[in-house]
């Protein structure tokens, strides 16, 4: 059963995603009867090795929950600004939550209530697009969720909202995907509450402290990769938590063979894949 306690909300808001902390983030909204006005998401795009086209999943929730939804392909082109301000008010916030594009000033500069963006980290740390990973591999167990508003720099607006959060120690170090679902119940309720004050006219903006600025860069394959003879099986166990999900944590053996490590814990390296071959148990480098 759906939790109505926050059904009194009168703003009107727009849902950017694309990615699986956004999908997370909507998945809790709608459990709370939080419901956006319209989705905008990717477009549809070949899967696999027959590349059939298929949707994604923030596209697919849309179509379950009833939601309006808009999949532009370029942002930049007059086609697409004029379906936006069909779609955007005044009376709109528009809500980006890994999106995956950058929204051009164009767009920023339509009159709305506000542009707003959850990133799952304490900004001015960790901006860029692979917070959550490299929350992991720096061992930020506390960590947490902001809302800024948008300008036209990656995620160097004014902060609106901030929320921090310590995971718990015995699940630390999580994989990407656990604490990105962890991350997005604390962003559901902090829009929540965010769109709350947006409707009683009770925002602050704080500027960040652009001196403090962390970066992230957009993850590799080789990023992926360990090194036997000097890592760590601490620091083996942080990368594969944090490229579980892609591009997945390999070596290079003895053979120059790529050998992909496909179940570990925390103080042992269990199964894997060697170039070529099937999956094995691990039996040393």
């Amino acid at each position: 059963m759906k939790n109505t306690n926050h059904t009194k909300l009168k703003i009107e808001f727009i849902y950017f995603s694309t990615g699986f902390f956004g999908e997370a983030v909507l998945k809790n909204l709608l459990k709370e009867n939080i419901i956006p006005k319209y989705i905008i998401t990717s477009c549809d795009k070949p899967i696999g090795r027959h590349q059939t086209i298929e949707s994604g999943p923030i596209k697919m929730m849309a179509i379950e929950n009833n939601i309006p939804y808009f999949q532009p392909d370029k942002l930049r082109i007059e086609e697409t600004l004029q379906k936006f301000k069909e779609i955007i008010t005044e009376n709109t916030i528009c809500v980006v939550a890994d999106y995956g594009k950058i929204l051009p000033q164009s767009l920023l500069d339509l009159k709305t209530v506000d542009f707003i963006n959850i990133h799952p980290s304490i900004l001015p740390m960790f901006r860029g697009p692979a917070p959550l990973q490299n929350t992991i591999l720096e061992n930020k167990k506390d960590t947490g969720v902001t809302i800024i508003q948008m300008d036209q720099q990656m995620d160097h607006g004014p902060v609106v909202a901030q929320k921090e959060f310590s995971i718990n120690k015995d699940i630390w170090p999580c994989s990407t995907k656990e604490l990105s679902d962890i991350l997005a119940k604390v962003a559901a309720d902090l829009l929540i509450e965010t769109l709350g004050k947006y409707e009683n006219k009770q925002i602050v903006y704080i500027e960040q402290n652009h001196d403090q600025a962390t970066y992230t860069k957009m993850i590799q394959k080789p990023d992926a990769e360990i090194f036997p003879d000097k890592d760590s099986i601490e620091d083996i166990y942080k990368k594969y938590q944090a490229y579980k999900l892609w591009p997945e944590v390999f070596y290079i053996n003895k053979d120059f063979k790529r050998v992909k490590i496909k179940k570990m814990s925390k103080d042992k390296i269990e199964r894997v894949v060697v170039e070529g071959k099937s999956e094995s148990d691990f039996v040393g480098f």
